[in-house]
């Protein structure tokens, strides 16, 4: 599992993101140049992080975006009778 991303983390990704689209995306490097180009964040630690949330979001999306263009396949209905043979057979004892 990774790194919870404090809010102000998430806030400023999420800020950055809405006001400068075009110079974020998947690429981490390419986002912490875009930062550090932009002067936002000052510190090294938080620049790098909020890079990598950006980064992060990018690919969540494309994924999203990409599930959303799938059609959705419905699994085929089994009926019980079904069900009951794969199990083995009826559970009712038979005397």
């Amino acid at each position: 599992m990774g790194n919870i991303k404090t809010k102000d983390i998430k806030r400023a990704g999420e800020k950055l993101k809405r006001l400068y689209a075009d110079k974020f995306g998947a690429d981490f490097e390419k986002n912490k140049e875009s930062l550090k180009e932009l002067k936002v964040v000052s510190e090294k630690r938080a620049r790098n992080k909020v890079a990598g949330y950006l980064s992060r979001m990018s690919k969540v999306e494309a994924i999203r975006a990409e599930m959303k263009s799938r059609p959705y396949v419905e699994p085929p209905k089994r009926d019980m009778d079904d069900r009951r043979q794969r199990r083995g057979g009826d559970r009712r004892r038979r005397e």
